[in-house]
């Protein structure tokens, strides 16, 4: 008798994005392996929903007899690839301080920051650790992207509260100037994004 599988669609298959992760494992024990009778099918089934890079990092667990062990030993490592904080932190590292200085006016640069800060911020206080991101390094070395204007505007908010500093205070004044700059300098933003389309597409700005 044929082994019947979950159909394939019901999420997205993981290709190795730490910000993803999550998400996918959630997902993926929620409507995958609840509905999987045995921990062969299970394996059968994260396999397929792994795209390449995190599908050869469990390609020889299938080779196990005990399928329950192969099955714990293909979570063991894509956690210990894409689950830890560090490799998060990391990514933080990467897609917030890299850059350089963001004009006040550039609504886009400062929606970027602020879309990976709130997403950060979910990800490290959902897994008990949003003292990782709350710490004066992280915050400091973000402000050091910021506009002059707002790191002034944030250290006086930090002086209002006792001089304590806080990502979630940092957080919110981001998204404050995001707005301000989306509502007063549409037509700059215009332009910068026009820019950058005719650079990617490799025309004359």
């Amino acid at each position: 008798m044929p082994m019947s599988l979950p159909q394939a669609d019901i999420i997205e298959n993981f290709n190795g994005d730490l910000l993803d992760f999550p998400e996918f494992v959630q997902r993926f024990k929620t409507f995958i392996e609840s509905q999987c009778t045995t921990d062969y099918q299970r394996l059968t089934c994260l396999r397929r929903y792994l795209g390449t890079e995190p599908a050869e990092l469990i390609r020889g667990c299938h080779m196990y007899a005990d399928k329950t062990k192969a099955y714990r030993m293909a979570w063991e490592r894509l956690n210990k690839t894409y689950g830890r904080t560090k490799c998060l932190k990391d990514k933080v590292t990467a897609e917030l301080f890299k850059g350089p200085t963001i004009r006040e006016t550039d609504y886009e640069a400062l929606h970027k920051v602020k879309t990976y800060m709130d997403h950060f911020r979910c990800y490290f206080d959902s897994s008990g650790h949003l003292d990782q991101l709350n710490n004066e390094d992280v915050i400091h070395t973000i402000l050091n992207r910021l506009p002059r204007p707002l790191r002034w505007k944030y250290a006086e908010r930090c002086a209002r509260n006792g001089g304590e500093e806080s990502y979630e205070n940092l957080l919110s004044l981001v998204e404050e100037s995001e707005k301000v700059a989306r509502i007063a300098c549409p037509q700059v933003n215009q332009v910068n994004q026009r820019k950058t389309t005719l650079v990617a597409a490799k025309l004359p700005v």
